[in-house]
């Protein structure tokens, strides 16, 4: 049913390139509930499936740990306390106005509740990384080494201290990043 996975990732794309961050935000919004549709979500998994089917991708939804990818090796959570979450989506959607601002509080908490159980289901199976008070430089830190880990702990004890020296560079490089 799906053809070139290729051909939907540059049309998306292409259509948000000329998209401001409030219509992006409202098609975020539109999405979700389109993707609500169970015919709809799962032509949508098929088409992230055959995207990566073959490895190297990251996907990003509440539901791609267990429903989605079940079987992919590394799965993640981000997480943040709530205030953390609305200050950063205020700020990605450029959010100055207490309405907007509420608004976005408003949806991330029915985001939030909606999707409890799955959130707790995905816990059960991924490794947790709390992004409060974690500069970006330090998420992708955790990141990186969490990935490698899994990579590298099928190979023999040189790929591991390989590994480890990796681990060990990057975070001094973050940490000294983040002191200049």
């Amino acid at each position: 049913m799906i053809g070139n996975s290729s051909y939907y990732l540059k049309e998306i794309e292409f259509y948000l390139q000329e998209k401001n961050s409030q219509e992006k935000f409202q098609i975020g919004q539109k999405a979700s509930e389109i993707s609500n549709i169970p015919e709809i979500r799962n032509i949508i998994n098929e088409i992230i499936q055959t995207i990566t089917k073959n490895g190297g991708y990251v996907v990003v939804g509440r539901d791609a740990t267990t429903k989605i990818l079940s079987s992919t090796r590394v799965k993640l959570i981000l997480e943040a306390d709530f205030e953390t979450q609305v200050y950063r989506r205020a700020k990605q959607l450029n959010a100055k106005e207490f309405e907007a601002i509420g608004k976005v509080f408003s949806d991330l908490l029915k985001r939030d509740v909606d999707s409890f159980d799955l959130v707790l289901e995905a816990k059960k199976v991924a490794t947790i990384i709390n992004t409060s008070d974690l500069s970006i430089e330090q998420v992708v830190s955790r990141i990186l080494s969490r990935v490698l880990w899994v990579r590298f702990s099928d190979y023999n004890m040189l790929h591991l201290i390989i590994f480890i020296f990796f681990v060990f560079v990057y975070t001094l490089h973050a940490h000294f990043s983040e002191s200049n």
